[in-house]
């Protein structure tokens, strides 16, 4: 009931102030660049002769998609990852949380289109781009109820503090 009367009660967030704080920290409210990813990814051998066989394997795989054939379908099949169950659907990602070479191949794919084959020193890559979402600040109405909440948190926060030191100078303590 004390903390209730000499804090909670007294908390007062003004729609201004929390329109203040969203513009002050806007970097806060910057959504980086998406893909939604499906991806086949195989292990590029470990000889030359299995090397070899690898890449042309990709490199059917990768024919057969232009052809028609189910992206999906050949991910399930052909695909040595975790997610070849999802038919190498990796959902919504940021490029560059990945290898820089997959990044780089994220960057010129369209919504839609299908990659060449992302080699790297381990494995070989078939991506495609399902859509694309481009950098942007997130909206104040989606985030303002959050920016309210923190600052009743804060405002919270300081009056208790000030409450404890008020109690602390009218107080009598005495340390055995």
């Amino acid at each position: 009931l004390m903390r209730d009367r000499e804090v909670t009660s007294k908390i007062s967030v003004s729609p201004r102030e929390v329109r203040e704080a969203y513009d002050r920290d806007l970097a806060r409210y910057r959504a980086p660049e998406q893909v939604e990813l499906r991806m086949i990814r195989v292990s590029r051998g470990k000889t030359p002769e299995e090397r070899d066989v690898k890449r042309r394997q990709m490199e059917d795989v990768r024919k057969r998609i232009l052809a028609g054939e189910d992206f999906a379908g050949l991910a399930r099949a052909v695909s040595e990852v975790t997610k070849a169950e999802e038919g190498g659907y990796w959902g919504w990602i940021e490029p560059e949380t990945r290898l820089k070479e997959m990044s780089w191949a994220m960057a010129a794919l369209k919504p839609g289109e299908l990659g060449d084959i992302v080699e790297t020193d381990e494995d070989l890559y078939l991506l495609r781009i399902e859509a694309r979402r481009e950098e942007h600040v997130v909206p104040f109405e989606s985030v303002r109820e959050e920016i309210q909440k923190t600052l009743r948190k804060e405002h919270e926060t300081s009056l208790y503090e000030e409450w404890m030191q008020r109690l602390k100078k009218e107080a009598f303590i005495q340390k055995y």
